[in-house]
């Protein structure tokens, strides 16, 4: 990313990525990491309706988001959408020097416990 992209992306996401954490709320988790496969699917795929770059190459996976392209708006909603089905997720998810958790408390226990798994030696005794 650059110029513009670079301080407006982070800062819209700040404001999408809860309304769509709230907004996912009620699903299942299964639906919820379907949802977020199948939209990232779709976000990699991106640029199937012929928006190119200058050298006339395909823009796919957020480059037509940073080029602020045709599409972008679509683009920026999947991306939003994605993260906000991961913050469900235990440990939530950070993305663009931002971190999103639907509940605090799991983030934290899960955190923990990612770290205790880390300090853990091979033959399974902490130190």
């Amino acid at each position: 990313m650059t110029g513009l992209a670079d301080e407006l992306l982070p800062e819209l996401l700040a404001l999408a990525v809860p309304l769509e954490i709230e907004r996912q709320a009620g699903a299942e988790p299964q639906v919820r990491i379907d949802y977020a496969r199948s939209r990232w699917e779709r976000f990699q795929q991106y640029g199937g309706k012929g928006d190119k770059s200058a050298a006339g190459a395909r823009l796919t996976g957020g480059a037509v988001l940073v080029t602020g392209g045709k599409g972008s708006g679509e683009e920026f909603t999947i991306l939003a959408q994605v993260l906000g089905a991961l913050a469900h997720q235990p440990g939530g998810v950070t993305a663009f020097g931002h971190h999103w958790c639907a509940n605090h408390a799991e983030c934290e226990e899960a955190a923990a416990a990612a770290r205790a798994v880390l300090r853990e030696p091979e033959g399974g005794e902490r130190t």
